[in-house]
């Protein structure tokens, strides 16, 4: 796991380094340096160290030095590409580094190599031969990438901030457009970024640079389908066997490590999957397990945690949060985020981060098996939603709409009050805007507000939009599965993973999402994974004889913190946007203070953005 960036065109050397310095938290144990003066190539690598720790280093080149490669992540399966290349007559200088095997893919298959890989990733490769430059980045978006193009220069990074340095960058403005989704979605959607000279790399995409004259090709080489035959004979049986098996194979390709290794343990079924699995694949007598607790029973789950723990007889450790006490490092964390997202879980998913760095290096992670086998909430009421929009007439849910605004609040996790009015605020309006707007920090009326404009829905939410567009022919099972896989997964869940792990060198592995049950899933039904009410069914019956029933069939938590009395203890960031009415924002907090009303969600939104560019903005 590393930190990558560089630019081709104007800069030197002492800009380099001290772009690559910036990124020190993700690779803390090495940095490596390539510069091609005559082309103006420079690229720089921050190392953590973890698979073949003596002979990994980067940039690596090959024995003619016509490419060059730095990536951050890890390649599963590259002992099985290692003896396919090896069979076609290329020669390995290393015993078992990945980096390697990323070179002579890509000189025996060009980009085909991205195909082949089952793995987490961003990757910069310079082919001086060719005169061509690539970024690549992992199918589902685990590792971060970067760039921006501005006159005589690209620039890239794993993160925001080292491109911020660079002169020709400096004076990056924020984008209106991108702040609007941003508050639309509680993240934001690929390629937008907050400012508008630069973008994210999509998930599954290739960028290719033509160094005769900067001139990009964008290009996706994978993206989440929904793919299912409806007149293929599915047995069931079978297919319970076949994800079992796959579930314990990903999970033993994950295993590899050459330092210290452990899982993340809520008591959930995804990570009560994967230590089932990692119980018969390791070699360690206990493995370790982390868990986060809460004082707060209604977001605490570490009763189920132990119980897991103790079944398989882990070497267990739990900390307990209270955020009364911990204020100053929640601000901390959002004042370092690079990338705001306005998730409050990410300071639970820090703390457990915070945890396992301090006996291991590497962990894995259930992160995936909601989004692929649909175990979200929202899943379980879709049907009574759709009855629901056909028979209540507007007027009547105008009424219940008021109505359920007029509930007393509650700070409880998922209290049935915050339910009923995010519920309620999306029916009656396309199902293609269902999902969106279940999890919108505000809605358009108050975004229109914010930014003193005109907004259009259309334009709010057009990735999503354009995704159900493009599969209509979908049920809405499958339809909210891709909004979870492509938007909800990799711009939330993996980067919140990934910016918490990396501020603290630690490296986190996600067994769900690799290859070959990434593949399963999307030729899957949909009723195979939601069943008679009954989430993530096929998961839940494929480990029916490695978990405990009543961890099978738990209720699910969420994994979050009591963020709206939390709020309240808060004074108001006193930050200002050009293009953000902050009074407005300022009356909304004093009313959530008051508890008026509820913004928990817009709230959030506003301090991660206001911390991260605190003296910036």
């Amino acid at each position: 796991m590393c930190g990558l960036t560089g630019f081709i065109g104007s800069g030197d050397e002492k800009i380099l380094q001290h772009m690559t310095g910036l990124l020190t938290h993700r690779g803390p144990d090495s940095s490596g340096y390539y510069i091609d003066d005559v082309n103006k190539i420079f690229i720089g690598h921050r190392r953590l160290e973890v698979i073949d720790v003596l002979n990994g280093s980067q940039p690596m080149l090959d024995e003619k030095k016509d490419i060059c490669v730095v990536y951050n992540g890890e390649i599963y399966n590259h002992k099985k590409l290692r003896k396919e290349l090896e069979s076609f007559g290329h020669r390995f200088k290393t015993s078992h580094s990945d980096t390697e095997v990323i070179l002579h893919g890509w000189k025996h298959w060009g980009k085909r190599i991205l195909e082949k890989i089952d793995g987490m990733f961003s990757i910069a490769i310079y082919d001086k031969k060719q005169q061509t430059f690539f970024l690549a980045r992992d199918r589902f978006g685990e590792k971060p990438l970067y760039y921006s193009k501005k006159r005589n220069t690209l620039a890239f990074s794993s993160e925001i901030k080292p491109l911020l340095e660079h002169p020709e960058y400096k004076q990056a403005s924020f984008s209106s457009i991108a702040l609007q989704k941003y508050f639309a979605h509680g993240f934001f959607p690929s390629p937008h970024t907050p400012f508008s000279e630069v973008y994210k790399l999509p998930p599954g995409h290739l960028l290719k640079v033509d160094l005769r004259d900067l001139s990009i090709e964008l290009s996706h080489y994978w993206k989440f389908e929904i793919c299912y035959d409806n007149d293929k004979d599915f047995k069931e049986n079978d297919l319970i066997e076949e994800l079992e098996a796959l579930l314990f194979r990903s999970v033993s390709d994950r295993l590899e490590s050459d330092v210290p290794l452990g899982l993340f343990l809520s008591g959930g079924i995804d990570s009560s999957s994967i230590l089932a699995c990692a119980s018969l694949k390791s070699s360690e007598k206990k493995i370790k397990t982390f868990s986060i607790g809460f004082l707060d029973k209604s977001y605490d789950e570490t009763k189920y945690a132990i119980q897991v723990a103790e079944h398989f007889q882990t070497d267990h450790k739990i900390k307990y949060c209270d955020i009364n006490y911990q204020r100053n490092e929640i601000i901390d964390l959002l004042s370092n985020l690079d990338e705001p997202i306005g998730d409050p879980s990410i300071y639970p998913t820090y703390q457990l981060c915070k945890l396992a760095k301090e006996e291991t290096t590497v962990v894995l992670s259930g992160d995936g098996g909601d989004e692929l086998f649909a175990g979200y909430d929202p899943f379980k009421v879709l049907r009574y939603a759709e009855i629901y929009n056909r028979i209540v007439p507007n007027v009547l849910h105008a009424g219940i709409q008021k109505f359920t605004n007029l509930l007393p609040i509650s700070d409880k996790n998922m209290s049935l009050d915050f339910i009923l009015r995010r519920g309620f605020r999306s029916l009656k309006k396309s199902k293609s805007l269902w999902n969106p707007l279940w999890h919108a920090p505000f809605v358009e009326n108050d975004i229109a507000d914010l930014f003193n404009q005109d907004v259009k829905t259309e334009e709010l939410f057009s990735e999503v939009l354009k995704t159900w567009e493009e599969n209509k022919k979908l049920n809405i099972i499958d339809q909210t599965l891709l909004f979870y896989t492509r938007f909800y997964l990799p711009e939330n869940i993996l980067m919140k993973t990934d910016r918490s792990s990396m501020k603290l060198g630690l490296e986190v592995r996600s067994p769900f999402l690799s290859k070959d049950i990434a593949d399963f899933a999307q030729k899957l039904p949909s009723h195979f994974k939601i069943r008679n009410g009954i989430t993530k069914w096929i998961l839940k019956k494929a480990m029916s004889k490695h978990l405990p029933n009543n961890i099978l069939h738990r209720k699910k938590k969420g994994f979050g913190i009591p963020v709206s009395k939390w709020l309240r203890t808060l004074p108001m960031p006193n930050n200002k946007i050009n293009e953000i009415n902050t009074n407005m924002l300022n009356q909304k907090w004093l009313k959530h203070k008051s508890r008026e009303i509820d913004e928990r969600g817009a709230l959030w939104c506003w301090l991660a953005l206001s911390q991260t560019y605190q003296g910036k903005i």
